[in-house]
Formats: structure tokens, C-alpha cells, sequence
């Protein structure tokens, strides 16, 4: 209980991180700072409360990924002109991902303290809080509050950019970026305005509850796992199930997407597909020494591909993949491309060994029966041989085809003259086409094989949670 009480200074502090704009590289207190120190707070506890583990791994997955936003964001500055498209696209994936995982974040947090109300005498997670002398607010409403000014925040850090995505219309582009500063600052004093509103009723929900006294002492002597009509069972199955789900899904991150003008560079931000993969994979398992790793090599991989992005963008602003033939300038500046994506393939294969071996864990510890239940049988470890025999060529698939990425950024140093009726002297390709092909089919072999297996895993989850 003084345990708890203790951190409130902390929880004043991560709220004051949180309560700052971020837009970009501006961002004076961090927000991952603010996410590592919330996790300390709940840390003791997410083991023994309903929810509060969800809220704990989404407030990991958000440290990531707003540690990772601050670099990328100056790398992308630093490597290219103002204004480019690669810049709009990041911010848009960072918005998107930080949406979904802060709604996971305060939906589950507030869950839980639907679940003290209902299971203790905490008045604290049952009675509004006053924000007035005369008005008070219920945490169902705090929490609506919270969610908004939450995904608004993201939202307006994403305007600005938006703005910048005009493809091949160069005149509206100029008038747009002439614009681009005063949006800037719109957006950035509206979100001061709207963070200001949340952190001055968080700030009251705070002083409330630590006045009040009790909600410390209901974390502590909370023991029951049951929430009303829902066993603790039927609450791991859904988690796993929605894990694996989106296990199926980081699947289609690994294709590549790209345009005529962008000289067949792809333009999908591959860190994506590893924070996909992680966020996913890190909900499977309860073994820290394999989580610390999978977090590192995830750190390593996304950071690795977004300087590879990076400068795939200054030097497609500034060659084509012909000129590497015959321009010494264009293979200098293309060598450090080809360095950063063999760093990010060997980040990405140590993450996909780690899933690995957190996928072969989970199958014999969530299909069937458990080793160590009375009832296991040799059915039941032929049954976990067979659906690691089908798992296991996923994953080799995946490091396979992420392989043949990196070594295609080698074979585009080469120009391949394909035979055209429309121009008699060919039409110049980069690398090898047979081979871009290749990868391309394996990667539709890979996404079907995955949502395939995923779909035959979670059946099996199922059985076990269900019967």
C-alpha cells in the first residue's frame, strides 16, 4: 500500500510528459519517457488485476514506438529536402500505430478500475471526482475525455503532413508547403490547448484518489482473477487469439509497394512490418529473458530500416538506379543503402528466430494439454510435433523472403535491357526481373500459408480454453 502510495509523484510527472504536443522531431518531454515511468507504476500489479496487463504490454509497445518516432523523424530531416513524401508517410504510420495502442492502453486501464469498483470497496473507481466546486465528472466520462484528447493529439500531428502528400502536382505542392508553417503552428497550439484541458482533469482525478486513500489498498488486497460471467480462461483465449490474429496480419507488411515515379523503390516503411510482428508476437509469452530480447532486436531492426528508407529517398531525389552504371557519385551514395539493409535483415532474422522460438513455447504450453498435466499423453506431444512442423516452415519462409530483399538491393546495381515494342532499344531495368518475381511469389505463398496456420493454431487454443 505505501508501495503506491509512493508513486504518485511519478504518476503527476508521467502526466506532465504526456500533456506537451509532440508534432515531429518537437517533442521537449518525451512521451516514451512518460510511458516507461506509467509502467513502473502499474508494474507490481498488472499480474493481479484484470486488464491491467493489457494496459501494461500496449504501454511497452507505445515506449517503442515513440522511442523509434524521435529518430526516425531526425534522420528523415537530416537525409532529405524539405517537404518530401517519405516524411507525411512516416508521420502517418507513427499516427496510426500510437492511435492503436493508446486506446488499447486506457481502454484496458480503465476496465480494470471498472473491475476494483465492482470487486472492492474502493470508492475511489466508483464515485466522480470534482473538477469544480460545484461539478464533478464520473471515470466513464474521463475516460471518453481521455480517449479524445489522446487520438486528437495524434491526429494533429498527422494535419501538417497531409498536406504534403500531393503526388506529381508540383504547383499545388508549393502552394501547400507555403502553408505548411501556419498549419504547423495551428496544429501544434491546438494541441497544447486540448492537452492542457486533459492534464488539468487528470491532474484532479489524481489529487482525488490520493486523497481518498482507498485505491491503494484495493490494489493491494484484490486476489480474484474472476470478473462477473467471465472466467479467467475465456479472458486468456481472447488474448491469444486476437495475438495471433494479428500475427496473421503482419503477414502483408512484408510486400513491397511502389510507383512509376519513385523509380520501383518500395515506399512502404518496412519497420512497420516488425512492429506488427512484435506487437503481436510479445503477447505469447511470459518468459522476460526472450521478451527483453525480442524488444531489442525489434529496437534494432526499425531503426535500422528507417535510415535504410531514409536514404533510399535522398538518393532516389537524386539518381535513378541506371546511373549507378556509370556514375561513381550515385554508387558512393548508394553504398550506405546497401550497408543499412544488411543490418536490417540481421535484425529482422534474430527477431523471427525469437518469435520462433515463443511460437514453439506457445503451442506446447496453449494447445492440447500442458507437459505437466495429468492427462498428457503421447497424442498429445504428437499433436504439438505436428502444428510446430507447420509453423516452423513459416517462419523460415518469412526469413527467406526477407533474405532475398536484402540481396536484391545488391542485384539492382545491376541494369537488365528488356526487350520493348514500343522503344527499340529496350527499357532499362534494375536487377535482376526473374528475381523481384520471385520474391513477389513467395511473399503470396507466405501471407496465404500464414493466415492458413495462424487459422489452424487458434483452433487448437480454442479447444483448449474451451473445454
Amino acid at each position: 500500500m505505501m508501495q503506491i502510495k509512493r508513486k504518485y509523484p511519478l504518476i503527476i510527472l508521467s502526466l506532465v510528459f504526456l500533456f506537451n504536443p509532440s508534432i515531429n522531431i518537437i517533442d521537449i518531454l518525451p512521451d516514451f519517457v512518460a510511458y516507461a515511468m506509467l509502467i513502473l507504476v502499474i508494474g507490481r500489479f498488472s499480474d493481479g488485476v484484470p486488464y491491467l496487463d493489457e494496459c501494461k504490454e500496449a504501454l511497452t509497445k507505445l515506449t517503442l514506438v515513440t522511442f523509434i518516432k524521435l529518430p526516425a523523424f531526425v534522420i528523415m530531416y537530416s537525409n532529405m529536402k524539405y517537404g518530401s513524401d517519405i516524411i507525411p508517410l512516416f508521420t502517418l504510420s507513427f499516427a496510426v500505430l500510437e492511435c492503436i495502442f493508446i486506446y488499447s492502453a486506457v481502454r484496458s486501464f480503465f476496465l480494470s478500475v471498472s473491475y476494483l469498483g465492482e470487486r472492492t470497496d474502493c470508492q475511489s473507481a466508483r464515485l466522480p471526482f470534482p473538477i469544480t466546486k460545484k461539478r464533478n465528472m464520473s471515470l466513464e466520462a474521463f475516460e471518453k475525455i481521455t480517449l479524445i484528447f489522446f487520438l486528437v493529439k495524434a491526429t494533429l500531428n498527422v494535419m501538417p503532413e497531409v498536406l504534403l502528400l500531393t503526388g506529381e502536382d508540383f504547383a499545388l505542392k508549393r502552394k501547400l508547403m507555403d502553408v505548411y508553417p501556419t498549419a504547423l503552428i495551428i496544429a501544434t497550439l491546438t494541441s497544447l490547448l486540448i492537452m492542457a484541458v486533459w492534464l488539468g482533469y487528470a491532474l484532479k482525478c489524481v489529487k482525488s484518489i490520493h486523497k481518498r486513500g482507498d485505491f491503494a489498498e484495493a490494489l493491494s488486497t484484490v486476489e480474484s482473477y474472476v470478473i462477473t460471467g467471465i472466467s479467467d480462461s475465456e479472458i486468456l483465449r481472447k488474448r491469444l487469439v486476437n495475438a495471433l490474429n494479428i500475427l496473421a496480419i503482419s503477414s502483408i507488411f512484408l510486400f513491397d509497394i511502389s510507383f512509376q515515379n519513385t523509380n520501383g523503390h518500395n515506399i512502404l516503411p518496412h519497420f512497420i512490418y516488425g512492429i506488427v510482428l512484435f506487437s503481436s508476437v510479445i503477447n505469447l509469452t511470459s518468459n522476460k529473458k526472450l521478451k527483453t530480447a525480442l524488444i531489442s532486436f525489434t529496437a534494432g531492426f526499425s531503426i535500422s530500416a528507417i535510415i535504410n528508407q531514409a536514404l533510399s529517398s535522398r538518393f532516389f531525389e537524386r539518381y535513378q538506379y541506371i546511373d549507378l552504371s556509370y556514375s561513381r557519385l550515385a554508387r558512393a551514395d548508394y553504398r550506405p543503402i546497401k550497408i543499412s539493409a544488411v543490418s536490417e535483415t540481421v535484425f529482422i532474422i534474430a527477431m523471427i528466430v525469437i518469435s520462433a522460438i515463443i511460437l514453439v513455447e506457445f503451442i506446447k504450453a496453449h494447445t492440447d494439454t500442458s507437459p505437466t498435466d495429468a492427462s498428457y499423453s503421447i497424442s498429445n506431444m504428437r499433436a504439438h510435433k505436428r502444428l510446430i512442423k507447420i509453423t516452423l516452415p513459416l517462419m523460415i519462409l518469412s526469413g527467406v523472403i526477407n533474405i532475398m530483399k536484402c540481396v536484391n538491393v545488391f542485384l539492382k546495381q545491376r541494369v537488365t535491357v528488356i526487350p520493348s515494342a514500343v522503344n527499340p532499344d529496350g527499357v532499362a531495368s534494375p536487377g535482376v526481373p526473374v528475381f523481384t518475381t520471385i520474391i513477389v511469389l513467395l511473399t503470396i505463398i507466405y501471407v496465404i500459408y500464414s493466415f492458413i496456420t495462424i487459422s489452424t493454431i487458434k483452433e487448437e487454443v480454442k479447444i483448449k480454453y474451451e473445454t
